[in-house]
């Protein structure tokens, strides 16, 4: 019993309400569909005025289905102190920053190695 699709929507009805403890919100959402043992499925669902589209296999987009983003609060309070669109990462919160201020700025440090056992690391 991985997935009880009836439970689905109280689930993500439980999982918005802030005024709940996040580990009893976590608790029910893994109950009702665990993110370590779920197949997935597709789906699409509004976020910050716009539409998120994702799969529950992936645990950033399963947080998305059942508490409104990862890391939703982080989020909120980032849109609410900055008045510049600036995001170091992808992912929801450049989603979320798109849709708040329209024109954002993002970059994504990553250096590929390649190496070889004769060749040094540069």
């Amino acid at each position: 019993m991985t997935e009880l699709k009836v439970l689905q929507p109280l689930a993500r009805w439980l999982g918005r309400r802030r005024w709940i403890r996040f580990g009893i919100r976590d608790r029910f959402a893994r109950f009702v569909e665990n993110p370590d043992r779920t197949r997935g499925h597709a789906f699409r669902q509004p976020f910050f005025g716009g539409v998120y589209v994702g799969n529950t296999g992936n645990f950033i987009d399963w947080s998305a289905r059942y508490f409104g983003a990862y890391c939703v609060e982080e989020l909120e309070l980032f849109a609410d102190l900055c008045g510049k669109g600036v995001s170091a990462a992808g992912g929801g919160g450049l989603l979320m920053l798109a849709l708040t201020w329209g024109i954002i700025h993002s970059f994504m440090l990553c250096m590929v190695l390649r190496c070889s056992p004769l060749s040094p690391i540069p």
